[in-house]
């Protein structure tokens, strides 16, 4: 299929398309886009029907307003001219051997024009009379080692001009020299355009040459200075094209294809077929099999293999079952590792210090691994944690699969390196003074191959651990004896990855707040057979919980106000949208109506209602009400509600999407004639209930909600009791650490369900404390801002029972809108501080680096610094499928060493736990693999060959509908490097695709659709994500005919998605990194093999760099990886962000002398704030490693101009910390300055433009009227 494929787009766009001696009735020069060589007396534009559109698109030619004249083409290389087609061509090599010499074969066509019926000049000008026909030529020379020097010579020389084969040739040393072998149109002509061109250019042009004498193909001589250049040393670049790509012997895929598609002269003459197997070649549409790895267990030593049941894993008490499961992962690495030392001692592979460092890394990985093993059989708290965690994954997975929490039939299988990274970081996690507890540990696997499962059970670990530590008071007096608080933080750097991340951290926690109020023979929390621990609520009595900390336009900062998330839950005039868990993880009813309507098709909606009826007559009621279209039937369910609550059960049946609102209305209307009361916020939003609001409150304001499934069979709601406690005293004391049971009230107040513990606003993250934050790494900078924010680092004081934890007594630290009295006895208790967090996760690791990344680490030293200062020792993990020099960038974000896991084997091939297998099994299209196709169009319409690209590969499925891998290939991803390029090939698909769809069709064009598309970029909102993503994920089983014709995305897929069965993608442009490269195309073959299709822009540099270079490229891509560039204590960051940074940690830190609540910046003139401030230096900078001094000496720069600036003012005069002004002047002095503060004539700002989110880099030019 995949064959298929290639074969139609090679015949599509560089020809010929029926045959070395086709007959065309159309200009070829307009229809071939690729592999056309024009003569090199053309000087100026060549102009085309499209010649308006020729050019580079946007950014590599500006011209002046209205100057847009050929005269500005002048100084550009012809090379890269997007307005020119290419007037040679060529391939270079270094040739090692004493004396060898070349065999040489060159080949074109030209295509001649000639008239049918009456050949007369008049007849000339009807074109529709003209067809082209296409005349081949092959010349073969040989060149001696005698003649191998600087020379031109003529292959084709007749009246009307000559073709030439150019020779340079550039002595390396006594036996290598540096070949360069062009191919030039000499062929005159009168003019560059119309009929003339086309028959004076050369077409499907082909340079093959075999090595003669001895000659052999050699790369250029580099020194190995890092790992990763040693591990790719077999994969050398040993030729590249010039103007085209090139392919050597080594990686040669011809054979794959009939040979008229890759050469169309292979049988031109006897000569030609020698060279059809040739030692090098030039090729205009290159192609490279990339092959997925493999992962699975490679047994070396022992016959036994480790137990990778998660299932099983979970069950382990008993040592010598726990080394009977485990110890064979060891003993195989082991193995591995003494192989790997014998290649290096015996010469198999060069013995260079950069082998020897890799041998010894490989070593430190097997000590941690069997560190990690004896940490489980000599701890109980860390053999019941390991136990957990697996336990916890394996019931995630039950509930991923749509399947029960009783099920036993499917399990979670561990893949070899999941475990060994658990198993490797293990001990570290546990032991707060372990050797490895500062070290960074990073997953290094490519993408698709699980990483998320490796860090969610490592997170399964921490939060277990933490709690069970905590209850026994093993982690101090000073702290809270409940374990609660936040415990992980994770990070990433794009706003929809961090939502879709937020939702599948939340299954997991899901699962291990199922296992915490798991109860057997009267104990609570989940326990392995034969663990004789008997303590009751073994997990603490706090749930396990999941918070999202984003910008505001994903979700409300606030519960209540007028943009709060109480009002968005209400009704729909709020931007950000609260309701993000839009299907119930474990049964996947719905909880909330996404903005972009109910999907397609059968939907069941569960409603819980209050009413003084019965359910007898409810029903009565509800069956005399005239049901709307697309609602097929209502009905009451049985359910275990208290007295006056019903289940009600909605089906829908519709062809388009049912938007919230028209559910809304209809149940709305149902709702009045059926005398009843929606529980939930609304109808459209079943899932989302509020918390009553407080006793004194007159006005029906909630201060809170809750999210709960409806569903009666959903697994949340056959346990048989739910509790969790709180320290505010009632009549329900736990019997542990001086907490207490919370009393439900309403729909749920048996306690018989378990909510989601989901918070997906800013002040319940602040308030509620979740066990694991999710968050995006930009929303760092709000800790300037936010002196709420101290509580995620267990800087809490007080326990309020109306609104949660809070830091102190000051009313600043309370969430908005709160009625009078809240701050007094009545409503709180004093507490214990919580725990600081135990585990910093940062997922796609390559994504922090630029500015971002900067800033990141400048405030990264602040985070770690509370943490520290707190008491705390956090871990930190990461992870990334594309790294290259790792180990300087995560120093400069987080000032510590790396483990890079798995290590690297001596080759790049094979690290055991990630082995790739060679080339030619990517051709088996039941394998996972991709197959890269590059295009290079020069001289045509900008948007010409997407349009032909595009076309070809969607009538190309048409054309094989029948084909058993039809489903993979028939819906076809467009990846975009920006939305505007997006928008526009969205247009294009509209009309100028589907018109060409037509043309090509020969009688059976595919139907496209503009509707029946997907979009996945920025644009989409973040609650329709899971939707398009659960259909898209069904798409393997369904008529593919059903499927979306085209996804159209950006960089947002590149990172979260998962969709198996997609096999067919056309990247518009070479990203602006690798790791972007890597990541974006690795969505496609992940069960099936896969075609990309990369379309180089002309006049663009760096892609036809990747265009010449596209095997090398290809065949070592991991090692293409840029390093990631970040400067956290630069100059220009400092200038940027240090003042701010400073802020942020005194107005978050635990215990401070001072008091930094109050949004009063004259609290620097206190007497204890110098204190505070040394503790800053102490615990961020003083205590990361060695800085250079001139970062303490500009923090306390800084901290000096606030405390002249604050004296120059006068504690008289107001001066806040920050003032919003978006919507009211400018009034206060600040602290944290923005661009209307700096313009305001009089203001004072202390700190220049303070960044509330890491994005904001630059300042806003800001225009008042």
């Amino acid at each position: 299929m995949r064959e298929e494929y290639i074969t139609e787009l090679i015949r599509e766009i560089r020809g010929p398309r029926f045959g070395p001696n086709e007959i065309l009735t159309s200009n070829p020069y307009s229809e071939y886009v690729t592999g056309v060589i024009i003569p090199k007396s053309c000087k100026k534009m060549i102009l085309t029907p499209d010649s308006e559109e020729i050019r580079s698109e946007n950014d590599d030619l500006p011209y002046d307003d209205g100057e847009r004249g050929s005269d500005q083409l002048l100084s550009i290389p012809s090379e890269l001219d997007p307005q020119m087609k290419p007037k040679s061509f060529g391939i270079s090599f270094i040739l090692e051997g004493r004396e060898p010499g070349l065999s040489v074969c060159l080949s074109w066509a030209r295509y001649m024009l000639v008239i049918e019926d009456n050949p007369s000049t008049e007849n000339l000008k009807d074109k529709e009379n003209q067809k082209w026909k296409r005349i081949p030529f092959l010349n073969t020379l040989n060149i001696p080692f005698s003649n191998l020097k600087n020379s031109e010579i003529p292959i084709y020389e007749q009246e009307d001009g000559k073709v030439l084969l150019n020779l340079r040739v550039i002595a390396v040393n006594t036996t290598s020299r540096h070949i360069i072998v062009s191919l030039i149109n000499d062929l005159k002509t009168e003019n560059c355009w119309g009929d003339t061109i086309t028959q004076k250019s050369l077409f499907q042009p082909s340079i093959r040459i075999i090595l003669e004498d001895g000659g052999a193909l050699i790369a250029p001589e580099q020194k190995i200075l890092s790992e990763a250049e040693y591990i790719y040393k077999d994969c050398p670049v040993l030729v590249r094209g010039h103007m085209c790509s090139a392919v050597w012997k080594d990686i040669e895929y011809q054979e794959r294809f009939n040979p008229h598609i890759i050469w169309p002269e292979c049988e031109y003459s006897d000569e030609s077929r020698k060279f059809l197997a040739c030692d090098l070649r030039s090729e205009f549409n290159p192609i490279h099999p990339a092959p997925a790895p493999e992962f699975e267990w490679n047994a070396l030593e022992t016959e036994s293999s480790p137990d990778f049941s998660a299932r099983n894993l979970s069950e382990l008490w008993n040592e010598d079952e726990i080394r009977k499961s485990l110890s064979p992962l060891i003993i195989n690495y082991r193995a591995w590792i003494n192989e790997q030392e014998f290649k290096l001692n015996s010469g198999v592979h060069e013995d260079l210090p950069e082998g020897r460092k890799i041998l010894k890394k490989q070593k430190q990985t097997l000590n941690r691994l069997e560190i990690g093993l004896n940490c489980v059989l000599r701890s109980e708290k860390a053999r019941i944690a390991f136990c957990f965690a697996n336990r916890v994954i394996m019931l995630q997975n039950l509930w991923k699969n749509h399947k029960k929490a009783v099920d036993t039939e499917l399990d979670f299988l561990w893949r070899p390196f999941q475990l060994a990274f658990f198993l490797a970081s293990l001990e570290s996690l546990y032991n707060r003074d372990s050797d490895y507890r500062d070290t960074m540990d990073l997953l290094w696997v490519p993408t698709g191959g699980g990483k998320t499962e490796a860090y969610l059970a490592m997170m399964a670990f921490v939060i277990s651990l933490r709690r069970m530590e905590a209850t026994t008071g093993i982690r101090g007096d000073h702290y809270d004896r409940c374990g609660a608080g936040v415990s992980v933080i994770t990070r990433y750097t794009l706003r929809l990855l961090t939502v879709q991340q937020f939702r599948r951290t939340l299954l997991m926690t899901m699962a291990a707040e199922y296992l915490r109020v798991f109860e057997k023979e009267g104990l609570h929390g989940w326990r392995p057979e034969g663990c004789p621990v008997d303590d009751d609520w073994l997990y603490g009595t706090i749930r396990f919980s999941t918070g999202m900390w984003v910008g505001g336009g994903v979700s409300p900062n606030h519960l209540r106000g007028e943009y709060g998330a109480i009002n968005a839950l209400l009704s729909e005039t709020v931007k950000g949208e609260p309701a993000q868990i839009v299907k119930c993880p474990v049964c996947g009813s719905w909880l909330s109506i996404p903005r972009a309507g109910l999907s397609e098709g059968k939907n069941t909606i569960h409603v819980i209602i209050s009413t003084k009826h019965d359910s007898f007559a409810v029903k009565e009621k509800i069956s005399g009400f005239n049901l709307p279209d697309f609602v097929s039937s209502v009905e009451i369910v049985a359910d275990d509600l208290p007295e006056n609550y019903l289940n009600l059960k909605i089906n829908t049946k519709s062809n388009s999407k049912l938007q919230d609102k028209q559910f809304d209305e209809f149940v709305h209307q149902l709702e009045e004639w059926g005398e009843f009361v929606i529980a939930s916020f609304r109808p459209s939003r079943p899932g989302y209930f509020p918390v009553p609001p407080e006793p004194s409150r007159r006005t029906n304001k909630y201060p809170d909600f809750d999210i709960f499934c409806n569903n009666p069979e959903c697994d949340l709601n056959s346990i048989r009791e739910w509790k969790e406690a709180t320290p505010f005293p009632n009549k329900m004391p736990t019997g542990t650490n001086g907490t207490y049971f919370r009393i439900f009230h309403g729909p749920f107040s048996k306690g018989n369900r378990m909510p989601l513990p989901a918070y997906t606003t800013d002040e319940q993250i602040y308030h509620r404390c979740p066990t694991i934050i999710v968050s995006t790494a930009d929303k760092i900078a709000r800790l300037a801002f936010e002196p709420r924010a101290g509580s995620m680092f267990g800087a809490v004081k007080r326990y309020n029972r109306l609104y949660g934890y809070l830091r102190g007594n000051e009313k600043e630290f309370l969430p908005t809108e709160t009625i009078q009295g809240a701050l007094n006895s009545e409503y709180n208790i004093e507490i214990q501080p919580f725990l600081p967090p135990d585990l910093i996760v940062q997922d796609e690791l390559h994504l922090m680096e630029g500015p971002l990344g900067s800033m990141f680490g400048l405030y990264e030293s602040v985070v770690d610094g509370l943490i520290k200062h707190a008491g705390g020792r956090p871990k930190y993990v990461a992870s990334s499928a594309t790294v290259n020099k790792a180990e300087t960038q995560v120093k400069q974000l987080f000032r510590r060493e790396t483990f890079l896991f798995p290590p690297n084997g001596l080759t790049y091939r094979d690290s055991l736990f990630v082995r790739y297998p060679k080339l030619d099994v990517v051709w088996d299209e039941k394998r996972p693999g991709r197959v890269y196709l590059g295009v290079y169009a020069p001289g045509m319409a900008a948007l010409t060959p997407l349009i032909r690209i595009w076309s070809r590969h969607l009538q190309t499925g048409q054309n094989n509908q029948d084909n058993e891998y039809i489903t993979n290939f028939w819906t076809l991803v467009g990846y975009f490097n920006s939305i505007r390029e997006l928008g526009g090939n969205r247009s294009l698909y509209r009309e100028d695709i589907v018109e060409r769809v037509s043309q090509i069709a020969e009688g059976s064009p595919r139907t496209l659709d503009a509707e029946k598309v997907i979009e996945l970029s920025s644009r989409v909102d973040s609650t329709d994500i899971p939707q398009i993503l659960e259909d898209l994920e069904q798409g393997g089983n369904r008529d593919p005919v059903d499927n979306p014709d085209a996804i159209f995305t950006t960089s947002m897929f590149g990172t979260g998605v998962d969709i198996p069965h997609l096999s067919l993608m056309i990247v518009n442009g070479q990203p602006k990194t690798t790791s972007q490269y890597i990541q974006a195309t690795g969505r496609v073959g992940r069960e099936h093999g896969a075609l990309v299709t990369v379309f180089y822009k002309a006049g663009r540099p760096r892609d036809l760099s990747h265009y010449e270079l596209f095997a090398g490229y290809h065949n070592r891509i991991n090692l293409m990886v840029e390093p990631a560039s970040v400067a956290p204590f630069s100059e220009g960051c400092l200038e940027r962000a240090a003042g701010p940074a400073m802020v942020a940690f005194l107005r978050n830190m635990v215990d401070a002398m001072n008091s930094w609540a109050p949004n009063d910046g004259h609290l620097v003139q206190n007497t204890q704030a110098k204190q505070d401030f040394n503790e800053f230096l102490r615990s961020c900078l003083e205590g990361r490693g060695r800085l250079p001094k001139h970062v303490s000496d500009f923090m306390k720069s800084q901290f000096d101009l606030w405390v002249a600036k604050s004296s120059e003012i006068g504690k008289q005069v107001p001066l806040k910390f920050n003032e919003y002004s978006q919507y009211t002047k400018a009034e206060n002095h600040v602290v944290l300055g923005d661009p209307p503060h700096e313009r305001r004539e009089g203001v004072v700002t202390v700190f220049r433009n303070a960044p509330q989110s890491l994005r904001d880099v630059e300042e806003t030019t800001g225009f008042e009227v």
